[in-house]
């Protein structure tokens, strides 16, 4: 997981995400852990933009459970 940031500080975590080297200690924006599930909700019933396994979607609320090798990765705007 990552804090927000701004585009500027995130531009270099890039090349460490994807070398695989992006760590905890190499910035406190970054919190490893392993996520299972959850609910994600708007708290004024606005829509929630994002995308999973390239489709759009916006819900204001959106239940999802982690499936080993099941999807890469999706996103929330």
């Amino acid at each position: 997981m990552v804090d927000a940031v701004k585009l500027h500080e995130a531009l270099p975590l890039i090349p460490k995400y994807s070398a695989g080297t992006l760590t905890e200690e190499s910035s406190k924006k970054v919190h490893m852990g392993k996520l299972v599930g959850g609910r994600i909700w708007s708290t004024d019933g606005s829509a929630l933009l994002g995308n999973c396994d390239g489709e759009n979607f916006d819900y204001s609320e959106v239940v999802f459970k982690v499936e080993p090798k099941a999807i890469n990765i999706c996103f929330l705007k």
